[in-house]
């Protein structure tokens, strides 16, 4: 049988070709034909869980090497051993994957799930990355009925782990309240179940307000964002507590919110594995009466349990999008690079809306002449292609710039390759660690007299790039429309990154020194950096450009010694002392409330900002003020804010009116109302691969 196998940790799978397992007792091989791929399973490749921070759970040993990764199957039975009953040859079935020794007290009483000696498929025992897998008995295989084989196979991981913490909660009362904390992907499945099981109030938590307003959409009784001032007590004031509260962050900010929601007697149940640790004096456990339990996917007999349910039409399907055996290393790429949402394609993920809202979509197969040929008619119709494939990319296709210009002699095209389209490295393969590198950025990350300790693991290259993109476009449309000249663009990313440290290149052409990395430090401020405030994990920067400004910070710094000394008056005297400085100001910072002393360094006239996480931005008085974000709905994933544009416009107010399109959504549109092709036509192509 042919695998898609771990053959080192770290390292891409490789295909290889074993021997096909023949079942033996009450063996079942099954001819897998849906393997859904799952976080865990990107864990297990890197061959380690991360538990925050630096602190990493090694996962390598227990497993032989090639090992098939993969938990989420189904299958046809293909051949059975001597003593199987319940299945036959042709049936399909998905596979409960977590099965246990079959000889302990946890499986005994039908919690394999729990095991001391698990041989869970694609965790411990080879998996469904692969043509056929072997089930230890029937008693595994479920039938899925007419649910969708792939959607039924996904519920063996994540609906299973969401209807088992829903399990733990027992018998729960119409006026039980019940708290569903983080709404993301098993979150959402989660409120489904507690909808499907219990004729109860159940509310959603969270600090995305699009999400909660999904939440509510889905059917949540009420929704309640988290980070508001006094959420909490607001919570217990009006509901008087919840009966359970199920965490499926398993953050230390989620967590506090769960068993702090929960009235005396109710049940906290953690699913998330976010990380961190929580305290709790421990008087108030029998004093409140609380219980609080970890659950870990489900028992065999709930699985039957949770799939009459989705047969029964009670669950809402989640989008799923189907690869091929090949691609399972892109795809486990793509979810761990965060291009895979809720089991969807990249173009279900926010990020894609983001970049491409606003947009029409089209497919064209450019393999096929007449994909290429309807391509040359919408370029007739166009003032500028923008394309960033590789070097000569174009000009094998047949859509080179000289052969575009032909058609329209008026068209700009704008090519942005990694370096350019003509160099020693014009077809280097490139990402953003790579172009930053290779423009000489990454030896500017560090700190002063150390090496760079890089790598600037955000695409900073991207939106620099695009600007310059943008810049030249719009310089080209003009001289064309003043000419009737088109002009072919030629833009390197690399180039347009490097062209962001001209500064540093032209210090070290005149002085004749090799710039070095600087950390917070600044040739020409002190103090200028990040200090530490008040609390946990809590930072400001301050930044001084000349005297005035330091006199400005002394004011408010009036009883720290620092601010009366001599030596700091003037600027040398302040860039001489260097790291002194700051670490006499970081003293002097790390006893005050951050955004306090931020305020009141910036009514004094200093330059000051606290360093805000992506959260505290997003949700930030100022920029909300600004309608930075617009909430759009995104079709099977729900509300999601896009952010525009940073201008504006004094009589025009921006929008965002749609979120991207689907691949090849506007297929119709666009080769019927633009280039005039009838319906049959249109159809009959997308049939036969050219336009799809």
């Amino acid at each position: 049988m042919i695998c898609e196998a771990i053959v080192a940790y770290g390292e891409p799978l490789q295909r290889v070709d074993v021997p096909t397992p023949v079942p033996q007792g009450s063996e079942v091989l099954l001819e897998v034909t849906e393997c859904g791929v799952c976080h865990s399973d990107v864990h297990i490749h890197d061959g380690y869980f991360g538990l925050g921070g630096e602190a990493k759970l090694d996962v390598r040993a227990g497993r032989k090497l090639p090992f098939a990764l993969g938990h989420e199957i189904g299958g046809r039975v293909v051949a059975v051993g001597p003593d199987v009953k319940g299945v036959k040859i042709g049936d399909r079935r998905v596979v409960y994957p977590w099965i246990g020794c079959g000889d302990c007290p946890a499986c005994a009483r039908d919690e394999e799930q729990l095991c001391n000696k698990p041989r869970n498929l694609g965790i411990q025992v080879n998996g469904g990355y692969a043509s056929h897998v072997l089930v230890p008995d029937a008693k595994y295989l479920i039938d899925f009925g007419n649910a969708d084989p792939a959607l039924a196979a996904a519920y063996m991981c994540s609906g299973l782990t969401a209807f088992g913490a829903m399990k733990k909660l027992g018998a729960v009362g119409k006026q039980d309240p019940i708290v569903i904390v983080g709404l993301g992907g098993v979150g959402m499945m989660g409120l489904q179940f507690a909808r499907a099981m219990f004729d109860a109030p159940i509310i959603g938590i969270d600090v995305d307000p699009a999400k909660l307003e999904a939440a509510t959409k889905a059917g949540a009784s009420a929704v309640v964002n988290s980070r508001e001032d006094g959420a909490l007590k607001k919570f217990i004031a009006s509901t008087g507590g919840a009966y359970a509260a199920i965490d499926f962050v398993g953050s230390e900010a989620s967590f506090a919110f769960a068993q702090g929601c929960v009235r005396k007697g109710g049940k906290v149940v953690v699913v998330g594995l976010f990380g961190g640790a929580f305290s709790m004096p421990i008087p108030l456990l029998p004093m409140r009466a609380i219980s609080i339990a970890g659950s870990y996917v489900g028992s065999l007999p709930e699985t039957h349990e949770m799939l009459a349910l989705v047969k029964a039409g009670k669950i809402d399907p989640i989008p799923v999008t189907r690869r091929k055996l090949s691609e399972a290393n892109a795809t486990l790429d793509d979810l761990r690079d965060g291009k895979i949402v809720d089991g969807s394609s990249r173009e279900m993920s926010p990020m894609y809306h983001q970049v491409n809202h606003g947009k029409l979509g089209v497919t064209l197969n450019v393999k096929d002449p007449r994909a290429v040929a309807l391509a040359m008619r919408l370029v007739a119709l166009s003032d500028v292609v923008v394309e960033n494939m590789s070097p000569g990319s174009m000009e094998r296709s047949g859509l080179g710039y000289e052969t575009l210009r032909e058609v329209n002699p008026r068209l700009v095209m704008l090519a942005m390759s990694a370096a350019g389209q003509f160099g020693p490295y014009a077809t280097m393969r490139a990402y953003a660690p790579t172009m930053s590198a290779f423009a000489g950025l990454e030896s500017l990350v560090g700190y002063r007299g150390e090496g760079p300790i890089g790598a600037l693991n955000f695409a900073i290259g991207d939106p620099n790039a695009s600007a310059h993109g943008l810049l030249a476009l719009l310089a080209a449309l003009r001289h064309a429309r003043a000419t009737g000249d088109g002009a072919y663009i030629d833009l390197s990313q690399v180039e347009s990154l490097t062209g962001t440290l001209r500064a540093y290149m032209l210090d070290a052409q005149v002085r004749g020194c090799q710039p070095m990395p600087m950390g917070n430090t600044h040739s020409e401020m002190a103090p200028h950096g990040v200090y530490p405030a008040r609390g946990e994990d809590a930072w400001l920067t301050i930044a001084v450009a000349s005297d005035a400004q330091w006199q400005a910070l002394t004011r408010v710094a009036s009883d720290a010694p620092w601010a009366n000394a001599p030596r700091y008056y003037a600027k040398t005297g302040r860039l001489t002392a260097g790291t002194a400085l700051d670490a006499e100001i970081a003293a002097w910072t790390r006893t005050h409330d951050r955004d306090a002393l931020v305020a009141r360094l910036r009514e004094a006239g200093v330059a000051s900002s606290p360093v805000l996480s992506i959260e505290e931005q997003r949700l930030d008085a100022h920029l909300q003020a600004r309608t930075m974000s617009t909430v759009v709905n995104i079709p099977t994933y729900g509300p999601e804010s896009l952010y525009r544009a940073p201008w504006r416009f004094s009589d025009i107010e921006p929008r965002i009116e749609r979120c991207g399109p689907r691949l090849g959504e506007h297929n119709h549109f666009v080769f019927g109302e633009l280039l005039g092709l009838p319906t049959e036509e249109i159809e009959s192509l997308a049939a036969e691969g050219v336009i799809a």
